[in-house]
């Protein structure tokens, strides 16, 4: 993580280009460096390249899923990488979605469309403090899978192919 008197580095995933760009306008007026990248695969490549202090990604993309980032973020031999904080952005109306991101191991979850004063506030609450990497996750997702029957099927879809 960078000091407070240099610029933070946020990755911003998502298969939308319009998302991406109205990120990177926020994060820029907080005088952050953004990449930006349209998938999971890009994310890996750009992460190992060059870890950035933070990562955002949408949930549901084609390649590689926000579950499926995480997972290959959280299984890295490398602690510059496997302890970066993740924000999962989403447009499912999922109640269980926090708890589905954080027994992945991601940080936390924001529901499209997203708030420019909260998204700001929480990207800089993450980079400036001591908050978790990752939400403790002690609710247990449970069915054959280790899935909740409540979650729905798309939701339900992006969990089956993250854990293959």
């Amino acid at each position: 993580m960078q000091d407070s008197k240099s610029n933070y580095r946020v990755l911003v995933a998502d298969d939308i280009r319009s998302a991406r760009e109205v990120l990177r306008s926020w994060l820029s007026e907080l005088k952050m460096e953004v990449t930006l990248v349209m998938d999971g695969r890009c994310a890996i490549e750009s992460i190992n390249e060059t870890p950035p202090d933070l990562i955002i990604t949408d949930i549901e993309m084609p390649r590689m899923s926000g579950l499926e980032l995480i997972n290959a973020i959280r299984g890295s031999d490398d602690p510059l990488i496997n302890q970066l904080p993740v924000v999962v952005v989403t447009s499912l109306l999922d109640k269980e979605i926090g708890d589905v991101v954080g027994h992945f191991g991601g940080t936390t979850a924001m529901i499209k469309p997203l708030d420019k004063l909260t998204t700001q506030t929480l990207v800089r609450g993450i980079l400036s403090s001591n908050m978790p990497t990752k939400i403790d996750d002690n609710k247990e997702l449970t069915d054959t899978m280790g899935i909740s029957s409540a979650i729905s099927p798309t939701l339900r879809r992006l969990m089956r192919k993250a854990q293959k």
